[in-house]
């Protein structure tokens, strides 16, 4: 697959050979090989002569719906490998693919299920900045604190903030028990964006966040390449 597309050749093959071997896969079964599929086609492996492929490449010549799955995953890979540090910075709007899988008074968890592991925390936080002023010397306060069951590995999130001179600084803090993972994140405060990478300890700072008055802020994190 070149560029995610068929070559007419390449698709006549696959039809013919889609017309004469069954396809053996359901979608939940083609679906589970996609990730590896995906990472195996963009490390230049010949993945239409590879037979452990070869029943999902008969499903995908069939089935709709996991050939779109193909094209979301082969999208998503190719703009971490091409540009890793540039996160969505357009919208606030969550995309189609993210699910809502946990949502309370305070919080709302989404969650991407695809090549990379990707969620979002949207915070509702109406009293942030009334107690800002509280918060002397530096003195820091817990905003969320949780782990996430609803995410694969669930991942320790913590989120704090520290007052500083013209807003406050937002330390982030993303931990698995058995992994040392790097998490791409963006923080969202109304029009201010910021985005940075976690280090070896897991954490990520966010230095002059304005939030004065602020009554929502979202975290989209994403998995980093070669975590």
């Amino acid at each position: 697959m070149d560029s995610h597309a068929l070559t007419e050749q390449q698709a006549a093959a696959r039809l013919l050979g889609a017309l004469q071997e069954q396809d053996t896969l359901s979608c939940e079964e083609a679906q589970a090989l996609l990730p590896s599929f995906v990472e195996a086609e963009a490390a230049g492996e010949d993945v239409d002569a590879a037979s452990e492929y070869a029943a999902l490449l008969r499903h995908l010549d069939i089935c709709d719906d996991c050939a779109a799955m193909y094209e979301q995953l082969a999208e998503e890979l190719e703009a971490l490998t091409s540009a890793p540090e540039a996160l969505p910075q357009t919208t606030l709007t969550p995309p189609s693919f993210f699910t809502t899988a946990r949502q309370s008074e305070n919080v709302i968890v989404r969650v991407l299920q695809g090549l990379r592991r990707q969620f979002e925390l949207d915070l509702a936080l109406p009293r942030l900045a009334p107690q800002l002023p509280t918060l002397g010397g530096g003195q820091s306060a817990s905003l969320f604190t949780d782990t996430l069951s609803e995410v694969s590995g669930s991942p320790l999130v913590s989120i704090s903030l520290i007052p500083s001179e013209g807003g406050a600084d937002v330390l982030v803090a993303i931990r698995e028990p058995a992994a040392q993972t790097r998490w791409q994140v963006q923080l969202i405060v109304g029009d201010h964006v910021q985005t940075a990478t976690t280090n070896a300890q897991g954490m990520a700072r966010f230095s002059g966040v304005p939030v004065t008055d602020v009554q929502q802020v979202r975290l989209m994190c994403v998995e980093a390449p070669g975590s």
